[in-house]
C-alpha cells in the first residue's frame, strides 16, 4: 500500500512539473494579443513537426496567462484575424517564417493539448495550433469541446481544420 502511494505521489509531481512547465501555456485575447506554439529558441531542429513535443509558447501583445511564454519575433505575425463565438475563440493569418528561423519549405506540423505534453490555452479545455512555414499561414483556436477544436489530420492544413480568413500582405 504503501509502496502505491509512494508511486503515485511520484506520478503525481512528475505531471505537475510537466503542466507548470516554462512556456506551456498559450492566450488568445484578441488579434493583437495571442500566443502560438514553436520551436524553442535554442533548439537547432526548426522544424515545426520534430519539434512538436518541445514547443514553447510565444505571444505578441498582453497575454498576461500564458506565463513563461516567449515573446514572437518582430515581423513574425503578417496578419491576424480573430474570431469569437460562443464555443471558441481562434486567431488565423499568415506569417513570414523567416523571422523565427523556420524551414520556409517545412509543410509544417499541429500542437494541441497532446504535444507538447501539459500545454494548454489559457480559459479554455482544448485547443488547436498550426504553424505552416512553406504556406506562411498559422491559425489556432482554443475551445471547451473536441468538436470545435478538430485535432484530426494535421495533414490537412489550417484552412481545413481552423477555417477563417488567411488574407494578408503575402497575397
Amino acid at each position: 500500500m504503501l509502496i502505491k502511494f509512494a508511486s503515485a505521489l511520484v506520478t503525481l509531481s512528475a505531471i505537475a512539473s510537466v503542466v507548470s512547465a516554462k512556456g506551456q501555456v498559450a492566450q488568445v485575447v484578441d488579434a493583437m494579443n495571442f500566443c502560438v506554439f514553436l520551436p524553442p529558441t535554442d533548439s537547432s531542429d526548426r522544424l515545426i513537426g520534430t519539434t512538436a513535443w518541445m514547443a514553447n509558447s510565444f505571444c505578441m501583445g498582453e497575454t498576461p496567462e500564458a506565463t513563461g511564454a516567449e515573446i514572437l519575433p518582430e515581423e513574425f505575425i503578417r496578419s491576424a484575424h480573430y474570431v469569437e463565438t460562443d464555443t471558441y475563440v481562434q486567431v488565423t493569418g499568415q506569417m513570414n517564417a523567416t523571422k523565427a528561423n523556420l524551414v520556409t519549405n517545412d509543410q509544417g506540423g499541429q500542437h494541441d493539448n497532446k504535444a507538447p505534453l501539459g500545454s494548454s490555452c489559457a480559459g479554455w479545455s482544448h485547443y488547436i495550433n498550426l504553424i505552416e512555414p512553406a504556406l506562411n499561414t498559422y491559425c489556432i483556436r482554443c475551445c471547451n469541446d473536441e468538436t470545435s477544436c478538430n485535432q484530426g489530420s494535421p495533414e490537412k492544413g489550417c484552412s481545413q481544420l481552423i477555417p477563417g480568413d488567411y488574407s494578408g500582405p503575402n497575397d
